[in-house]
């Protein structure tokens, strides 16, 4: 008799035992490489804000002042 674990299925766990290392290697280099790709894909979106914000003249609001007494 064999029992899942919470959270995995029995099918799930009997597809990991049986993957070789290569494999699970191979997918976890593409996960890594995928994440460090979304990452600099944002941080080039958020240099490209800056730029354009940058460029922009930047306008201050009125200061109100305090009425005279």
């Amino acid at each position: 008799m064999q029992k899942a674990v919470v959270g995995l299925s029995l099918e799930e766990i009997k597809r990991r035992r049986n993957e070789d290392a290569a494999t699970r290697d191979k997918a976890i280099e593409a996960a890594k490489k995928d994440i460090k790709d979304r990452n600099m894909k944002k941080m080039q979106a958020k240099k490209q804000d800056k730029k354009a914000m940058g460029k922009a003249p930047a306008q201050k609001a009125p200061v109100a002042k305090a009425a005279p007494k």
